[in-house]
């Protein structure tokens, strides 16, 4: 291909060509941006570092578009762009490649380049790219100064007085600047745009100033990430008029097949340079067994976003775990109980799991009043699917009652509960049975002798054993006896996560009626199963396990 017919070629959907309003492109200039790269710049980091930067296809497309188009006043026709790109593409390397130029190579004098992230410490990742490019230069070396003392992140340019400098994305941080330039790392952390219009802001007196955003995916939902992604998609798609803007925008569709080479193609320009196809096919192996972790995949290696309140698990893989033994033949079996105690009105679950056949049942315990407030409960009630408490409340008394009949019909290893409601219960669950106590009708000072283990309703002890129960429900290990309440809850459960990608089930909202408490059980049940059979106790202050 020649170099005409390569810089005519779109980049990422969008046409460079499409509507310039008057500006022109000079390859000239192009090609000297493209050139800066290899001939003043290296590789900082992998096996590279130190080489020199030689630009791959799509990252020339970007660098020679950004500094070869010019307006008739002479000035750069580009003033923002946005990359939106997954991690392992070298984008904050090619930022820092970009800042260097705009920092000390654009006949700017006393030029003032900013990049922003969320911390300092993020934003040292670029600043320590560019620092390392310009050591590795003996020229760049000798005239910028560099830092003196690990606080300080100032690189100084003594030929032309600029400065290029990382800080805190703050508002208050870019007020009173003169910005030539900004480079806002991992757009997505922004709390909100104020930093970037603050930036855009300081850059009023400046001839040709320049704004990058780069970042990948956004959680969903409305923030300052997700509506710059929908601008850069309009612009792409001219459905807005923008000529300043550069909207470079790798990602995949959810209709694209997650596991096709071509689709992890698609969203990565430098798959085979920066990571092998290998390394894609590996992590999508790995990952993709659990939603959560297809989910993960989607977004940190193809830049798609997971949808608001998505389902757990699709509910054909539920109907197929269905047993084909009846619950009546499990009787005497080893089997680990656990309790979602509701608050006042709620549902109560005590979930009974049995690990040597992956099976698992549930029973439900709710208040009258709530069952004749609502009409599916009560038929449920018909049907015998929930048992029925007379009290406003459900009482600590019902439960062990419950509890107690399932220890005669099983061999009860352990309980797990939830610390926060039923601490005094499960106190009372763990003392010792005494057969003269009970037979004087002094139920209250006989326990049932059944271990009790506290979990806490937390990501860092729910993620684990939410993982486990998702790939035996997927791989079809997991056994449950048909109950309508229980599939019901299952169809209501969503997932959330924290910033460490931990995950729990949750409700669509907190406040919806539509319960999962038997399927939290599952979870719990789960977890202690596999403390039982895996782990030595610890205490639980420690988030561990431990006999109360």
């Amino acid at each position: 291909m020649t170099r005409r017919a390569f810089w005519k070629k779109p980049l990422a959907g969008f046409d460079f060509w499409a509507a310039p309003d008057g500006a022109r492109f000079y390859p000239a200039l192009a090609e000297w941006a493209v050139e800066f790269f290899p001939r003043e710049l290296t590789f900082t980091t992998g096996r590279w570092a130190g080489l020199p930067f030689e630009l791959q296809p799509w990252q020339q497309q970007l660098v020679g578009h950004a500094f070869g188009w010019l307006r008739p006043d002479g000035t750069r026709r580009f003033r923002r762009i946005f990359l939106y790109i997954p991690r392992k593409n070298g984008k904050t390397e090619l930022a820092a490649g970009i800042g260097i130029i705009l920092f000390c190579a654009d006949d700017e004098p006393a030029a003032e380049v900013y990049c922003g992230a969320l911390t300092v410490n993020q934003g040292n990742i670029f600043f320590g790219k560019a620092k390392k490019m310009v050591r590795n230069n003996p020229r760049l070396r000798e005239r910028i100064k560099p830092p003196k003392g690990r606080t300080c992140r100032t690189l100084f340019d003594e030929d032309t007085d600029s400065i290029l400098q990382v800080l805190a994305a703050d508002e208050e941080a870019a007020q009173g600047f003169n910005a030539h330039a900004g480079v806002i790392d991992e757009l997505h952390t922004q709390r909100d745009g104020g930093f970037a219009g603050a930036l855009a802001e300081s850059m009023g007196a400046r001839l040709q100033p320049m704004l990058i955003e780069i970042t990948t995916a956004a959680d969903p939902g409305e923030n300052y990430c997700n509506s710059e992604l929908d601008y850069a998609e309009q612009v792409r798609d001219r459905k807005i008029d923008d000529p300043t803007f550069m909207p470079i925008i790798f990602k995949a569709e959810e209709s694209d097949d997650p596991g096709d080479p071509a689709t992890w193609r698609k969203a990565n320009p430098s798959i085979g340079v920066t990571e092998p196809e290998s390394y894609y096919r590996d992590n999508y192996r790995k990952m993709s067994k659990t939603a959560s972790g297809l989910a993960r995949f989607k977004k940190y290696f193809l830049n798609c976003q997971t949808p608001l309140n998505a389902a757990w698990i699709e509910q054909t893989y539920w109907d197929a775990c269905e047993a084909e033994f009846p619950l009546e033949s499990l009787a005497g079996q080893r089997c680990i109980l656990a309790v979602d105690r509701s608050s006042v009105s709620d549902i109560t679950a005590i979930g009974a799991y049995f690990p040597e056949q992956c099976a698992f049942h549930c029973e439900f315990i709710v208040p009258r009043a709530t069952a004749e407030e609502n009409i599916v409960y009560e038929q449920w009630l018909k049907q015998k699917l929930i048992r029925i408490s007379e009290a406003a409340a459900i009482t600590d008394e019902e439960v062990f009652d419950v509890l107690a009949e399932v220890v005669e019909r099983y061999e009860v290893e352990g309980m797990g509960y939830d610390p926060w409601r039923m601490t005094a219960l499960a106190q009372w669950v763990q003392k010792p049975r005494d057969p003269e106590k009970e037979a004087a009708g002094l139920y209250a000072e006989s326990g049932l002798g059944i271990k009790c283990i506290p979990v806490g309703q937390n990501f860092r002890e729910m993620s684990e054993p939410t993982n486990k129960l998702e790939i035996m429900i997927r791989t079809a290990k997991f056994r449950h006896f048909g109950h309508p309440v229980l599939r019901w809850m299952f169809k209501n459960v969503r997932v959330a996560k924290d910033h460490k990608e931990n995950i729990k089930l949750v409700k669509e909202t907190p406040t919806s009626p539509k319960k999962i408490d038997g399927i939290i059980t599952a979870v719990m049940a789960t977890k202690i199963a596999y403390a039982v059979q895996n782990e030595t106790p610890k205490p639980f202050s420690t988030g561990g396990i431990e006999w109360i």
